[in-house]
């Protein structure tokens, strides 16, 4: 395995700086060559992104690894890192179904000879009877290798897919309605208004809970689903389990809701 040189391994311990700091600008499908605030170089950089997004669809290794630094290291949403070399060893021709990607919402931030890149990537992968769709966040970090802007970091981030809504009689809302402590700083509050049921960190805007099941209810955010469940027997019901993101708490019925 190749070392990493200091000046490259610098670059990639400020990928977390950055990305903390990134406040970037939204290009849509079409490109940024509309938008008067991306840079000549912040443009160069999202047309080699989408070069070699054009060259992974076509398999074409060459192609793809233009513009890619030797050092690069490259993180699946899955965790595997690989090296340059790794991935482009992987590229073999899909066989039994097509590949297409389509990107958007593309946002690009300029820190001297340090550009971030993320957007959104959808790839569908058809086989004939049955597709299969995923939504990824991805982020590219480049910096100048003399003089030429290179590819030095890539991190894919899989968003999951939201959980499909069903119908339930809203008279069922009821037995979920009261007040619940996460913990004893934080307390969840569920109200009914109207036929919808609605939920609230204390200090926090409230939010509609989609029913998945009769037991489960669902949140939508920014970024990913988060998920609620909680018992249907009312008399047997004591508290709501609530997962956003990667963390899970259970939480008890208030005393003072219960009055």
């Amino acid at each position: 395995m190749r070392m990493v040189t200091r000046d490259i391994f610098q670059h990639i311990l400020q990928v977390a700086i950055l990305t903390l700091a990134f406040a970037g600008f939204t290009v849509g499908p079409g490109g940024a060559q509309g938008d008067a605030a991306v840079t000549p170089q912040a443009q160069q950089v999202i047309e080699f992104m989408r070069e070699r997004m054009h060259a992974y669809q076509r398999v074409d290794a060459s192609g793809w690894g233009m513009h890619v630094a030797e050092q690069c290291s490259f993180i699946q949403a899955g965790g595997r890192v690989l090296t340059k070399a790794q991935f482009m060893a992987e590229m073999v021709p899909f066989i039994g179904y097509t590949f297409s990607a389509v990107v958007d919402d593309v946002r690009a931030t300029e820190f001297g000879d340090t550009i971030l890149l993320t957007y959104r990537e959808k790839e569908t992968r058809d086989y004939g009877v049955q597709r299969s769709e995923n939504i990824y966040i991805d982020t590219e970090t480049y910096i100048k290798l003399k003089g030429e802007w290179q590819l030095i970091a890539w991190t894919e981030n899989a968003l999951p897919a939201d959980p499909p809504a069903i119908h339930l009689d809203p008279k069922l809302y009821d037995k979920y309605v009261g007040t619940y402590e996460v913990n004893p700083k934080a307390m969840f509050t569920v109200t009914r208004d109207g036929n919808k049921l609605t939920g609230q960190y204390a200090g926090e805007e409230k939010f509609e809970l989609l029913p998945a099941s009769r037991s489960s209810f669902f949140l939508l955010t920014a970024t990913v689903p988060s998920t609620c469940s909680c018992g249907t027997d009312q008399a047997a019901w004591s508290g709501i389990s609530i997962a956003r993101t990667d963390q899970r708490s259970t939480t008890s019925r208030s005393e003072a809701s219960d009055r």
